[in-house]
């Protein structure tokens, strides 16, 4: 067992004596009697003690208990109090002081040693306590996101450095304050309220009623920042709930991110269903508007579907090179997209042929809207004048949903119209020509 050092302050010589040859006795090292204040402050900074012995009455200005006070503030030593005087007024003033002990006059062996070891055990257990929450403190303030104690009323009991600065409120103003004091606005110094969202008190409530951790986001608040929460319940050694925390991070570039992230994802999308060259709908967009415009035109909706096909345009090709070609597209796919109307729906079939979903129409309508489209091609100067011929067929119930077959009705249009002259407009009939041939 260690020896532990004893510090006694008793201005009575034979009880201090006494009590030195009981601690030697006992195993401990009674180094030094002090009779007063001064003497006991410089006997300890001679050598710390482990323990001090305190008389409450000595002589002096300063008695043992504002002696005891002393020597707890500048050296951290436990004080086991003698005394001959137990009236409730001595002790309440001995209790502020925090001592470890208090023992009766005349002391017997027994209750020294007990009231020392008990003391000098405490004291330790308060030390590593202190360490603890030094360490524990540190910690907090280190971590950049914001932690809030909460006990079970849901007032704030702590919060580091990152939960003042997101919140506004510091530590001092915050605590013992319920915890919708965080809701409310701050921005005093600069700061700026962290915008929690009015359900986080519910949340917390809930957590303490049942122990489960809870998480939350809130929206953007006025400075444009947004943030995430969980709250996460403290409970005793035998599990009953005693607070909570709750876990506060800044997740605006998170959510900017996520945004940008969609926005991308909408652009690959729209990519995907874009033809490159004309920015007109692709081959694959048609496939899935026929699809669906099909579905529709089985439950009674009317709409109409064109192609289009440059004539001659290998010549284009053959003559003036493939670049010229390629503007004469993108020529056609401007004069298509801006004579539609917002509704209708134009997309790059592939090659040089061009589709026009018309809605809502009947098929005269779209005869002439149709009509308008040839004459726009044929107005088309730059690389070299173009035209263009058209099929077209209106969607009936007779084609029970088959939009395979009826593409093949548009395309056999389109194929009389390239073998009657050109630079003109077909209607589907009812027979269907053998569209396998070229339409150059």
């Amino acid at each position: 067992m260690p020896k532990y050092s004893v510090l006694i302050v008793e201005d009575e010589r034979i009880v201090a004596m006494d009590l030195q040859q009981m601690l030697t006795a006992l195993g401990y090292d009674a180094y030094a009697i002090a009779s007063s204040a001064t003497e006991a402050f410089a006997r300890a900074s001679e050598k710390r003690p482990d323990v001090v012995l305190m008389d409450i009455r000595i002589k002096g200005q300063m008695d043992g208990i504002r002696t005891a006070a002393v020597l707890r503030e500048k050296f951290d030593v436990p004080i086991v109090y003698l005394t001959a005087h137990a009236d409730d007024a001595t002790i309440a003033r001995a209790k502020k002081t925090a001592p470890h002990g208090y023992l009766l006059k005349p002391v017997k062996s027994t209750e020294m040693k007990s009231a020392i070891e008990v003391s000098i055990y405490r004291n330790e257990m308060e030390k590593e306590l202190r360490t603890r929450e030094a360490l524990f403190r540190d910690t907090l303030a280190s971590i950049a996101d914001g932690i809030v104690t909460l006990d079970a009323r849901a007032h704030i009991v702590q919060m580091n450095a990152a939960a003042e600065n997101l919140t506004g409120w510091s530590h001092t103003e915050a605590r013992g304050k319920s915890l919708e004091l965080l809701l409310c606005p701050k921005s005093d110094g600069g700061r700026h309220p962290a915008a929690l969202g009015t359900e986080l008190p519910d949340l917390v409530e809930a957590v303490l009623a049942d122990g489960l951790t809870r998480h939350g986001e809130s929206g953007e608040g006025p400075t444009g920042r947004s943030f995430g929460y969980s709250v996460t319940a403290l409970a005793d050694p035998v599990g009953r709930v005693v607070g909570a925390v709750l876990h506060l991070h800044d997740i605006t570039e998170r959510r900017q991110s996520d945004s940008e992230i969609r926005v991308l994802h909408a652009h690959l999308a729209e990519l995907a269903k874009t033809d490159e060259l004309t920015g007109v709908a692709n081959h694959r967009a048609f496939k899935e508007r026929l699809k669906q415009i099909v579905a529709e035109g089985e439950r009674g909706r009317a709409f109409a579907l064109a192609l289009c096909d440059l004539d001659d345009f290998k010549g284009i090709n053959d003559d003036l090179g493939h670049r010229a070609g390629d503007q004469a597209l993108v020529g056609v796919a401007r004069a298509l997209k801006n004579n539609v109307r917002e509704t209708d729906f134009v997309a790059r079939y592939g090659g040089d042929e061009f589709c026009i979903l018309f809605t809502d129409v009947t098929e005269e309508v779209a005869v002439a809207l149709t009509e308008r489209l040839r004459r726009s091609v044929a107005l088309i100067r730059e690389p070299i004048s173009v035209t263009a011929s058209f099929g077209l067929c209106g969607y009936s119930k007779s084609f029970h949903g088959d939009a395979s077959a009826f593409l093949d009705a548009v395309d056999a249009a389109l194929y009389r119209s390239k073998h009657a002259g050109r630079n003109r407009v077909e209607l589907s009939r009812d027979e269907q020509a053998d569209s396998s041939q070229g339409l150059d």
